[in-house]
């Protein structure tokens, strides 16, 4: 009886374990679409909607950004850009091939193609990684989240919707 009791503990210890390893191995994939919840600024503004709007989607192999703000002076900020990304390993590949933007300057137009990539970490159950083709910008992937983060300047707040 004590043998049985022991191989069927063992065995459900090893299942919970595959089933552990699965979901950190699935995890690695950072598809969907994300909508922007909030916006901290450095001084600790909190913007949420309708002060800031985004919408990201990563879906085979293809990315689309949508990200406006606008903070407590009435100033605009606003990033637009669509390109292709993939995976391979750990390696976080990105090809802009449209990039727009304000940074209060007025809106800058971006038609060539631009590559990048970047180290994705598992950390704490959530993909990391510096967002590559970005001055300071970092990103981290939790199963329902996206925060991004520009050092200095801010941080977005995301949920995955799909």
């Amino acid at each position: 009886m004590t043998h049985r009791l022991f191989v069927i503990f063992g065995a459900l210890l090893l299942t919970a374990s595959f089933g552990i390893k699965t979901y950190s191995a699935d995890f690695t994939s950072i598809e969907g679409t994300y909508v922007l919840q909030s916006r901290e600024l450095a001084d600790g503004t909190i913007l949420t909607p309708p002060s800031v709007a985004g919408l990201y989607v990563l879906h085979d192999g293809y990315m689309s950004l949508n990200r406006a703000a606008k903070d407590s002076k009435g100033n605009i900020t606003s990033r637009s850009a669509i390109g292709t990304y993939k995976i391979k390993g750990s390696t976080y590949s990105v090809e802009l091939i449209y990039n727009a933007g304000n940074v209060g300057t007025g809106i800058s137009y971006d038609f060539d193609k631009k590559s990048g990539s970047s180290e994705m970490v598992m950390t704490d159950g959530n993909v990391e990684m510096n967002i590559p083709l970005s001055d300071n910008l970092y990103g981290s992937f939790g199963p329902d989240s996206l925060t991004s983060m520009s050092r200095g300047k801010y941080i977005d707040k995301w949920v995955k919707v799909k």
